[in-house]
């Protein structure tokens, strides 16, 4: 029950995380459920009472060390609360330890041609690391590709390996041109890439996603449709 609940209207939360305000007060099914039930068993009785009645949350930075923010923090962190004898058990754990099967079984699929694709290019990440498949923000590739639609989809065609090509030409559309404007015999990615004098900003082994990005947006022609093959658009 809330202390003095026939006088207060208002119950304003200062806190430096939403997520954990939110999940206070979501009986759903969950790993804090328990206190989330007694949290909802609290606040119920005293927002029945009035339809004016309401509880205001905001977030504070941690950082700025708020006096009062700090003093409550320092004090709700110095309790230590044991774990339980059953934590590998909990729900937070199994899901977690679910999604990092997953994304283990799809890093190792992801390693594979006959998964990926044969012509799918490898770029490696801000740390010079392959980058790999994540399923968070946006994912590890389209969460960088911040253009229009076009040059999203131009992106992606050049990374698959899609692009309309003179290599896409000799596998797709062997009656049409595969010889590069450059003169080149064979227009192919790599050709495109780091070799054709059509285009500037050439990249080296390894590419970063970072440069491929680059290259692409001072190349705005690169790996477009001049005039679409027969049967395609």
């Amino acid at each position: 029950m809330i202390k003095g609940e026939n006088t207060c209207k208002s119950i304003l939360v200062f806190t430096d995380s939403l997520a954990s305000a939110r999940h206070a007060v979501d009986p759903s099914v969950q790993s804090g459920q328990f206190l989330s039930l007694v949290v909802v068993h609290s606040l119920h009785p005293w927002l029945e009472a009035s339809a004016n009645w309401v509880v205001q949350i905001y977030q504070v930075s941690s950082k700025e060390e708020w006096w009062c923010h700090k003093e409550a923090h320092d004090f709700a962190s110095d309790l230590k609360v044991s774990v339980g004898t059953h934590v590998l058990t909990s729900l937070n754990y199994l899901c977690a330890q679910g999604t990092k099967k997953c994304l283990d079984c799809w890093t190792t699929l992801f390693g594979m041609p006959s998964f990926c694709g044969n012509q799918f290019l490898e770029l490696t990440d801000r740390l010079d690391k392959p980058m790999k498949p994540k399923y968070t923000g946006g994912g590890a590739w389209l969460s960088r590709l911040q253009g229009s639609p076009g040059f999203t989809a131009r992106c992606c065609c050049a990374i698959l390996g899609h692009a309309p090509i003179g290599s896409f030409n000799a596998r797709f559309f062997p009656h049409q041109p595969i010889g590069c404007p450059c003169g080149a015999v064979l227009e192919t990615r790599p050709h495109i890439l780091g070799y054709c004098n059509h285009f500037t900003s050439h990249l080296k082994l390894p590419i970063s996603m970072t440069d491929f990005i680059d290259f692409m947006k001072v190349n705005p022609r690169a790996f477009t449709f001049n005039t679409a093959p027969s049967g395609v658009g």
